[in-house]
């Protein structure tokens, strides 16, 4: 799981999103800023299910800790039913509710389940005119709606955290410097690179750089690979694509500088075609980043500087 759960809202559009494509016109989503929501993020009308949207905060959680609040979160709105009853029964019209459901981006735990019979009980026992008999409470997740997911990666639509500007680090882990930053992997960079740049201060500046997009990188994967994994998988195919082609090609040009530049926008080239909603600046950000893991890791090098006698 990434070390960065959903966002509330990011996780809400999401959410209306998959059942958008599952439901159609007949799925009606509820907005809350004007007249409140009554416990409802969305219903259905024709499969008479009533839809709450939830993403805990501060993920990864233990399960024990997710369970207790995914739990408190049922509780409190499904008794939003009965406390604005009449609200709830304006805004579902004709459609008597068959089903409640939560849905979260993970579910793992068996006693969510049993908290759901117990307020099924609780809820049918108020006897509300928009309630069917053999009304369900109960709780869904991202793997329940695995077709709609994939679909919605198809479309090459991202959610919301993963269209905005990229946070960039400006200090290592260490709180130091990312120019200043040393170690063998480094070393191996930055050799190559004195090739082409042949000033100290330049050439700290630059590696400094490349490293910050490659940790951004990293974590931007990272959220890729907990909200759409079909294109996380796309990017890490096609910046191993990119890594083949670059490879080939330094065995038959000249190595410089300009060769850097041309390897860089054919890994932001090949990763906007595969995920066409992120942002310029992020694709060419996750290019340098894997440029200098390239550096750092494998064959990828520069010609040495020409000498004059």
């Amino acid at each position: 799981m990434s070390t960065q759960g959903w966002g509330s809202d990011e996780w809400e559009e999401h959410s209306r999103r998959l059942l958008r494509l599952r439901y159609g016109i007949d799925f009606v989503p509820v907005p809350d800023k004007s007249g409140g929501d009554g416990g409802l993020d969305g219903f259905v009308r024709r499969e008479a299910i009533a839809w709450q949207f939830y993403a805990p905060e501060g993920e990864p959680l233990q399960p024990s800790t997710r369970y207790a609040r995914q739990r408190d979160k049922i509780t409190t709105d499904v008794k939003k039913l009965k406390r604005y009853s009449s609200r709830v029964e304006e805004l579902l019209g004709e459609t008597i509710l068959r089903d409640w459901v939560l849905l979260t981006p993970v579910h793992e735990s068996s006693d969510l389940i049993s908290h759901c019979n117990a307020i099924t009980k609780l809820a049918r026992s108020w006897d509300l005119p928009f309630l069917a008999q053999g009304f369900n409470v109960s709780v869904q997740d991202l793997d329940d709606l695995a077709l709609e997911h994939k679909l919605a990666q198809a479309s090459g639509l991202l959610p919301e955290g993963l269209r905005g500007p990229i946070d960039i680090p400006e200090l290592t882990r260490d709180g130091g410097l990312f120019s200043q930053a040393s170690g063998p992997r480094i070393g191996v960079m930055d050799g190559k690179l004195k090739k082409i740049i042949s000033s100290d201060e330049d050439r700290a500046y630059f590696r400094g750089e490349l490293l910050k997009s490659k940790f951004a990188t990293a974590d931007l994967l990272d959220r890729y690979d907990t909200r759409v994994p079909d294109i996380a998988q796309s990017i890490r195919f096609e910046i191993g694509q990119a890594k083949r082609g670059m490879l080939m090609s330094q065995t038959l040009s000249s190595r410089d500088s300009a060769h850097l530049g041309k390897v860089q926008e054919d890994v932001r080239s090949r990763i906007v075609d595969v995920a066409p909603g992120m942002p310029y600046a992020t694709s060419h950000l996750v290019a340098e980043g894997t440029v200098c893991e390239w550096l750092e890791e494998c064959s990828m090098d520069f010609s040495p500087p020409e000498t004059t006698e």
